[in-house]
């Protein structure tokens, strides 16, 4: 199986790490995932995917079109279809917001179809894509991406991203003027 992966640019690099295609065949039908700190949009144009949560009250899944899932807190189980043929977004964690238009929050440990949240995108991306080539696929889903994207970001966006500049700057520590910082942000 190939992995082909694409940095978007400007403005949309702001709220994505990358854009990717897989494609063939795996090596390994099943893959164990564990938590990730990162949102996804899943574009599938082949065969079912199978996914079960290590949650053992939620029941597995079975998804053929697009769907997003939010930031995911445990492990879960990804079957893939023979041959693959899927192309995704990995989000910042903050990054869904401006695509999806419902909070990070009800998505986190979910996988949830793209028409469940009102998205049409990513059925262009599935009618558009067919057979074209990986690179012209992941080209496809960035012009998808920054047609969709709102100039007025959801209130609070720009807190979260200075939060994460602050901790990443001080390595998941958070040095008492950050803290003052965000408090004086978060009044305004």
């Amino acid at each position: 199986m190939r992995y082909v992966s694409h940095l978007p640019a400007p403005p949309l690099d702001r709220f994505i790490d990358d854009v990717y295609c897989l494609y063939g065949t795996p090596r390994h039908r099943r893959m164990n995932v564990p938590p990730m700190p990162s949102a996804h949009l899943f574009v599938n144009l082949g065969g079912p995917v199978r996914l079960w949560d290590s949650d053992p009250s939620v029941p597995p899944a079975v998804l053929t079109g697009a769907w997003f899932m939010g930031v995911w807190t445990r492990r879960f189980l990804f079957e893939y279809p023979t041959p693959v043929r899927l192309v995704g977004v990995h989000f910042k964690p903050w990054g869904m917001a401006p695509f999806v238009g419902v909070p990070a929050s009800e998505l986190r440990d979910r996988w949830v179809p793209a028409d469940a949240v009102g998205q049409r995108f990513p059925d262009r991306i599935r009618q558009r894509a067919g057979e074209t080539l990986a690179a012209d696929a992941l080209r496809m889903v960035e012009d998808e991406l920054r047609g969709c994207l709102v100039e007025a970001l959801p209130r609070g966006l720009d807190l979260v991203r200075h939060t994460a500049r602050g901790l990443e700057q001080f390595h998941g520590g958070c040095r008492s003027s950050l803290n003052s910082r965000l408090k004086w942000a978060w009044s305004k």
